[in-house]
């Protein structure tokens, strides 16, 4: 194209809006350009519009830079060379323009995406797209540097004829894009806001279910709870129930049997395929504390019976039931009963425990070792009576240790080892009471040693203490019996009684009877039978005295 300007100095004032765009008012920018080309326009480089945004930020530098511009020279012989280089750069342009499209592209396509986004996560999505578009703008801020740098080089190398006409289609042009730009930015913002109140509406909704979700949860767990202290008061109320219809149905066959008994000339003591434990007991108590014999229990039981209340047993145990099985089983119950009295608030570890006691006695040929027990609140048991083939310490020992453990087997369960229980007896025990004898004396050390071996399995960190605390639980203390004194100063004093009464009756004593016994050891034993509540074993005739004896 060619156009002439001429060089006068008239000057020419054209819209900031024509050449800049619309924002460039707001933005500032005014200018007047003096119409001093002094060379033809021939061709309007593509971009220089871009390069005069790019760096012209007021009137001066705007001026300065279409002086510097339109400072040309005439083609020279290098025109084709000028020709291939305008071309490149052409090239180069058109790529750029390209990556500027498909940047514009991009955004369109994250503008009418972002409308599809939910709510929750906007906040965020809108970040990310104000991310990318920063990231377009520098990418285009870039591209426009480096049309810059190239057209310097090329300016440097040849000067060049820029085209006014050209210069405004291509102003225009971007105008229009910048324009669309702008509202698509505006759009944005405006959707920006718009999903921002709607995020805070969807905020304050959320908050208000949070708030029902949790009234309704108390209630929930209110009605839950009141719902199992319910079920448990229901439960409780039933369990009651159950008890008292057990009792009632207790209640119930007690005065059935009442009735039978009352209505009956017979007394029911076998049921279930074995005597009533009534009958049981009533046998046990008859021979153990009654000295009944085995012989004569069914007559005893069947006369009470008769006398008090006109009523006969059904049945009763035969002899040999009685001693086969019901004194073993009396026989279990007093081991059980026993264990349970020394294991009472069980305490090796104190000074107080149980005190053990046993004796010896022949009769009939025949050696018994007998062994009892004091416990702590003062009461005697009775803990065993066995027939032993010597009176030496070694079978004291055994002794003793075959009635611990009849004592341990009647105390544990079947499936149970009775070997703890067995230790615990035998760790109760803190005192022996016995004669002077040496043959007690190794008796209470043979215990006392095995006592002290058993103390570490039932005294947790028994190694740990020292050796004052241990020196304490295992010491036992003795008590000596001191009436065999006064037998043994008896037995001397009779035989000199019995020398000095023939000495002076000239061996006729008309008070010595049949016995061999001096008189005055008659009289003192006839007094004491006399005077004492229990009697002796020599006494055969109770008489008046029984109430005595």
């Amino acid at each position: 194209m060619d156009q002439s300007v001429s060089s006068s100095s008239q000057v020419e004032t054209v819209s900031c809006v024509e050449y800049f765009g619309p924002f460039s008012e707001k933005l500032g920018i005014s200018i007047e350009i003096l119409n001093k080309f002094k060379y033809v326009v021939k061709e309007v480089p593509i971009g220089f519009i871009c390069e005069l945004r790019s760096f012209c930020h007021s009137e001066d530098q705007c001026i300065s830079h279409l002086f510097a511009l339109t400072e040309t020279v005439q083609f020279n012989n290098n025109n084709e060379k000028l020709k291939s280089t305008l071309n490149k750069l052409e090239e180069k342009y058109k790529i750029q323009s390209e990556k500027l499209d498909t940047k514009i592209q991009q955004l369109a396509e994250a503008k009418s995406k972002l409308g599809t986004y939910g709510i929750k996560n906007v906040n965020k999505k809108l970040k990310r797209k104000n991310e990318k578009i920063k990231i377009l703008t520098q990418d285009l801020k870039s591209k426009t540097d480096e049309n810059e740098q190239l057209w310097e080089e090329l300016g440097e190398k040849e000067g060049i004829i820029l085209n006014e006409d050209v210069l405004r289609e291509d102003s225009e042009k971007y105008k229009n894009e910048i324009d669309d730009l702008w509202e698509h930015l505006f759009e944005k913002e405006a959707e920006k806001h718009t999903l921002s109140e709607q995020q805070q509406i969807l905020n304050k909704q959320k908050v208000a279910l949070q708030k029902r979700v949790s009234l309704l949860n108390k209630k929930f767990e209110k009605t839950v709870n009141e719902k199992k202290i319910l079920k448990e008061q229901h439960d409780i109320e039933i369990e009651n129930f159950e008890y008292e219809k057990k009792d009632l149905n207790e209640q119930i066959k007690g005065l059935e049997k009442v009735n039978a008994f009352l209505e009956g000339d017979t007394i029911a003591t076998f049921e279930n395929g074995k005597y009533t434990n009534e009958v049981r007991e009533c046998c046990m108590q008859l021979v153990t504390e009654g000295n009944v014999s085995l012989n004569k229990l069914p007559i005893v039981i069947t006369s009470v019976l008769k006398k008090s209340n006109r009523k006969l047993p059904e049945r009763l145990p035969s002899k040999s039931l009685i001693s086969s099985r019901l004194m073993v089983e009396a026989k279990i119950v007093a081991c059980k009963q026993a264990c349970e009295a020394m294991l009472t608030n069980y305490k090796p570890t104190e000074a107080k425990g149980n005190v053990l006691h046993q004796d010896a006695t022949t009769k009939y040929h025949d050696h018994y070792e007998g062994m009892q027990v004091t416990l702590k609140n003062g009461s005697n048991l009775s803990l065993g009576l066995s027939k032993v083939g010597g009176g030496d310490a070694a079978t004291y020992t055994k002794c003793f240790n075959n009635i611990i453990d009849d004592l341990a087997r009647s105390y544990s369960n079947p499936d149970e080892d009775s070997t703890k229980v067995k230790a615990k007896l035998i760790t109760s025990i803190k005192c022996f009471l016995s004669d002077q004898c040496a043959t007690n004396n190794v008796f209470n050390k043979n215990i006392e040693k095995i006592r002290k071996d058993l103390l570490p399995t039932v005294i947790n960190n028994f190694d740990n203490l020292t050796e004052i605390e241990k020196s304490d639980i295992t010491k036992m203390g003795r008590f000596a019996c001191r009436l065999h004194l006064l037998a043994n100063f008896g037995t001397a004093a009779e035989k000199a009684l019995k020398l000095f009464e023939n000495s002076v009756t000239d061996s006729r004593n008309p008070f010595s009877f049949e016995s061999d016994e001096s008189g005055t050891f008659r009289l003192a034993r006839t007094a004491a039978k006399a005077l004492t509540k229990k009697r002796v074993r020599q006494v055969r005739n109770r008489g008046i005295l029984g109430s005595f004896s």
